[in-house]
């Protein structure tokens, strides 16, 4: 996704599977959980003015 005059956003989906403190919790727990990780990169963008 482009945000204009911010920059572009992406988006990244995986799966994983839960093991260790997840999995004590009990049966309660999902096998899998899902991990969204979000990256921003700055679009170009003139220098402020400082006059």
């Amino acid at each position: 996704m482009v945000i204009r005059d911010f920059g572009r956003l992406t988006v990244e989906v995986q799966q994983m599977k839960t093991s260790g403190a997840v999995r004590t919790l009990g049966s309660t727990a999902p096998e899998r959980l899902t991990r969204l990780y979000f990256r921003l990169s700055p679009g170009r963008q003139s220098a402020p003015s400082w006059t």
